[in-house]
């Protein structure tokens, strides 16, 4: 019996675990949408919200060790995608996993689609886990046309 139990704890060490569940959500409105990102391990996601009027995604990153907003991101979709009259916008989070030399990008990203443009453009961020309150740029990670435009 003390075999069975010794091959077994040492099976299950070696088994592969399933990864850890993912709680990124979208939601829409008539006027602006939001979406929660994973950034990286142990630290908390980050909150974005798409303004449909102006073409502004904002957002920060919950620093739970201090237990505030503490990081606070921007970019003007608006001219990323050469609108000059309000867009039309779908947005999700979504795995990413980029990796960097020197500081961390977050694992998660924020992929935006605008209907006018057909375009979809993947948006990623550095993870400061210390925080800080100067805005950070959202760097594009891709563009792609998903359908020609209208």
């Amino acid at each position: 019996m003390s075999a069975g139990i010794v091959l077994g704890v040492a099976l299950a060490s070696y088994w592969p675990h399933e990864p850890m569940a993912y709680a990124e959500a979208a939601a829409g409105a008539e006027k602006f949408a939001l979406c929660t990102v994973g950034t990286n391990i142990g630290d908390a996601e980050a909150i974005f919200v798409l303004d449909y009027a102006t073409g502004r995604l904002i957002g920060a990153t919950f620093n739970n060790k201090v237990n505030q907003f503490s990081q606070p991101m921007i970019r003007n979709l608006a001219s990323d995608f050469g609108l000059t009259e309000q867009g039309q916008f779908l947005m999700v989070p979504g795995f990413v996993g980029a990796r960097g030399r020197g500081a961390q990008p977050a694992n998660g990203g924020i992929y935006v689609a605008e209907l006018t443009t057909g375009k979809l453009a993947l948006y990623g961020f550095i993870n400061v886990s210390q925080g800080t309150k100067i805005p950070q740029e959202l760097s594009v990670l891709g563009v792609f046309p998903w359908r020609s435009a209208t």
